[in-house]
């Protein structure tokens, strides 16, 4: 992943590319009990992201949320 800068939107610190998964990953450990999620990668030459979804999530509202970003 580019090192490019970014912002988590969860927690709002400033995020350099290489560390994204890596701080997104400690999100995800304070989930609740039973609360399952993955990390989806998504980038476009220059521009990336990095989403929490929760796997229960509806592969319809993943594409709504996309759509609107």
């Amino acid at each position: 992943m580019p090192a490019f800068p970014g912002k988590c939107f969860y927690c709002g610190k400033e995020l350099k590319g290489r560390g994204v998964k890596r701080h997104f990953r400690t999100h995800l450990r304070d989930l609740k009990e039973g609360e399952d999620a993955f990390l989806i990668l998504a980038r476009s030459g220059l521009f990336w992201m990095v989403i929490a979804v929760r796997k229960d999530l509806l592969l319809e509202d993943l594409d709504r949320f996309l759509r609107d970003v």
